[in-house]
């Protein structure tokens, strides 16, 4: 995932959307300024690990299920989920794999299994 991936950021106002929400509620539950958010949402910004759970929370959504699932305007179903719980640490590990940053990833799976 990459502040320039177009799929990532359609991902987002897709969540965003099924669930509601406006743009100013989600950066309320983010703990940031609605622009902040923009940023995120439009592609200027990528998310930090944090901020991944956060929103994985609050469309009660895995943080994996947010990078796999399909693009779709329509509300999210209500279909039962097999919920995956990721750590800060996990999710942080996610973040670099999908950026490409496999040295960083390498070095977080590290820290990981040495606590």
């Amino acid at each position: 995932m990459s502040a320039n991936d177009p799929v990532w950021n359609e991902r987002l106002k897709t969540l965003r959307k099924g669930a509601g929400l406006r743009q100013e509620d989600v950066a309320a539950h983010l703990g940031m300024g609605r622009t902040t958010y923009l940023y995120i949402e439009a592609g200027v910004r990528s998310p930090d690990a944090d901020e991944l759970v956060k929103l994985a929370a609050l469309y009660k959504v895995s943080v994996e299920e947010m990078f796999a699932m399909p693009i779709s305007r329509d509300p999210l179903p209500d279909a039962p989920r097999s919920w995956l719980s990721v750590s800060g640490d996990e999710a942080r590990l996610i973040e670099l794999v999908r950026g490409g940053d496999l040295r960083g990833a390498l070095g977080c799976l590290l820290e990981i299994v040495q606590e």
